[in-house]
C-alpha cells in the first residue's frame, strides 16, 4: 500500500487557490504604533490601491464614499451589510427613508457645488466606488482622481 502524502498547511495558507486570486492583502496603518493587514476584494478602488495610482488614505476616502452612498440606499456590485436593525412600525421605516434621501441630496449637492468635482466628475466617481466603472489610466486622468479625492475630503471633513 503507497503511503499517504504529508500535506502540512502553513498558518497563512488559508482559503481556496480561487479565493486567493479573488482576494488581496495589504498593509494597513490602524494606528500611529499598529500595522494591520486589510483584504481587497478585487473592486476598482482596490485595484488602483494596488497599483499605486492612490494611496491609502485616499483609498480610505473613496470607501467612505461608497459606505454612504450605501447607507442611503445605493446598491453597487457588492453585497450590501444587512447589519441594520428591522423596523415593523411604518411610520420608523418612512422616517429612515426619507432621512437616507435627505442624506444622499445633501452629499450629492455638495458634490456639484465643490468647484474640483461638479456634475459630471460626480457622476464619475459615483460609478467609481459603486459599479467599478474604471477612471481612467492617463497621468491626466489620475491627477483629476487626486483633486476629486481632496475635494472629497473637504466634503467629508466639512472644510467646504
Amino acid at each position: 500500500m503507497p503511503r499517504k502524502r504529508k500535506i502540512t498547511a502553513m498558518p497563512m495558507d488559508t482559503g481556496t487557490p480561487a479565493m486567493h486570486r479573488k482576494f488581496s492583502i495589504v498593509p494597513k496603518l490602524s494606528d500611529a504604533t499598529t500595522m494591520a493587514m486589510r483584504v481587497l476584494d478585487g473592486s476598482e478602488i482596490d485595484r488602483l490601491l494596488m497599483v499605486d495610482a492612490i494611496d491609502t488614505v485616499q483609498h480610505a476616502t473613496l470607501a467612505m464614499l461608497a459606505k454612504r452612498l450605501q447607507g442611503y440606499g445605493y446598491s453597487s456590485l457588492r453585497s450590501p451589510d444587512y447589519a441594520s436593525r428591522i423596523h415593523a412600525d411604518a411610520t420608523a421605516v418612512a422616517e429612515k427613508k426619507a432621512e437616507s434621501l435627505r442624506g444622499a441630496v445633501h452629499l450629492i449637492g455638495k458634490m456639484d457645488a465643490h468647484i474640483d468635482i461638479g456634475a459630471h466628475r460626480r457622476k464619475k466617481l459615483i460609478n467609481l466606488v459603486l459599479q467599478d466603472v474604471p477612471w481612467g489610466k492617463l497621468r491626466h486622468q489620475i491627477e483629476e482622481l487626486h483633486a476629486c479625492i481632496r475635494a472629497l475630503d473637504d466634503i467629508f471633513t466639512g472644510r467646504r
